[in-house]
């Protein structure tokens, strides 16, 4: 009796294997029947595991990835300013095509055009790089754009003359130099806002430069300092990927695209208004006040950190 009913069933479960697979090939997987629409078991038992085994794949996947443990030996990878400089001269003619289009699908555009709708009075702009914030300025600003690649502020002159703006003068010199710039400026003239847009990463010293930023300011409560920064995600399986391979994205594009941005605003002693981070993490949108320690409009700035050969000239000279 118990061999007949085993029997009985394995004969019944061929039979359903062989409708299921008969059925597999099919387009659909329900038939109609007497006007209604009734499910193959064996099709629906293959779409159950199918998902099933993708969900649990993906879950193993992700939580291999998430306990890789972080290369820090890569975190801090050094690169010189004068090969920073070489690697955006060399890399401005195509600058804008490449890393426009990302931004574009990455809605950068509208991240910039937020930003800098804050921007007011005189304006001093760090790494400005081809120009890419100045058709997003308010009409009154008068933008001084800065940038230590003499190629890079080229391409940024003939956005000038696309966006027919007046009131900007672009000035070769990189930002450790800024306190030697203020000197040279008619009664050492000082910014309503200062703005840096995914400058951070491509300086030695990015606290250097918060403190430089600082200096420029004209009043340490009505001033602003205005960021838009890439850098270390909410993600540890994020941050292991830019650790990983910080020390060629460096080598390519002069950018260390794994700083903390949040800590080294911090350290650089910024009081900050507002912040949010978009991207997994990665992109910071950033309005602060400068510190009132760094901020000294009736004194000289200090120049300590100058190199002694520092230049700074009109970038179409």
């Amino acid at each position: 009796m118990i061999m007949y009913t085993f029997n009985t069933r394995m004969q019944n479960s061929v039979r359903v294997l062989q409708r299921g697979l008969r059925n597999i090939g099919k387009a659909n997987v329900f038939v109609k029947k007497e006007n209604k629409y009734t499910n193959l078991p064996f099709a629906k038992t293959l779409l159950t595991i199918a998902i099933g085994g993708g969900v649990f794949t993906t879950a193993m996947i992700g939580a291999w990835i998430t306990v890789q443990p972080e290369q820090i030996e890569e975190h801090h990878c050094q690169c010189s300013c004068a090969a920073r400089i070489q690697t955006f001269d060399l890399a401005s003619k195509t600058y804008d095509t490449t890393v426009g289009r990302d931004e574009f699908f990455m809605g950068m555009p509208l991240l910039r055009w937020w930003l800098l709708r804050s921007a007011k009075g005189n304006v001093l702009e760090l790494a400005a790089g081809t120009g890419s914030n100045l058709s997003y300025y308010p009409s009154d600003c008068q933008v001084t754009a800065t940038d230590a690649s003499r190629s890079m502020l080229q391409k940024a002159a003939t956005k000038i003359n696309d966006t027919k703006k007046k009131n900007v003068l672009l000035l070769r010199v990189a930002v450790e130099d800024i306190p030697r710039l203020l000197l040279h400026t008619e009664n050492n003239k000082r910014f309503d806002t200062v703005v840096d847009t995914f400058g951070l990463c491509s300086v030695e010293d990015p606290i250097l430069a918060l403190r430089t930023a600082q200096a420029a300011c004209v009043h340490p409560t009505s001033s602003r300092i205005l960021l838009l920064e890439h850098g270390r995600s909410y993600f540890s399986w994020i941050n292991h990927h830019l650790d990983k391979y910080a020390a060629k994205h460096l080598q390519k594009w002069g950018c260390s695209w794994n700083r903390d941005i949040l800590q080294i605003v911090k350290d650089a002693g910024l009081i900050i208004e507002s912040s949010s981070r978009w991207h997994f993490g990665t992109t910071y949108l950033i309005i602060a006040r400068p510190n009132p320690d760094f901020v000294s409009p009736a004194t000289t700035p200090n120049t300590a950190a100058v190199s002694s050969s520092s230049k700074f000239s009109s970038a179409v000279e």
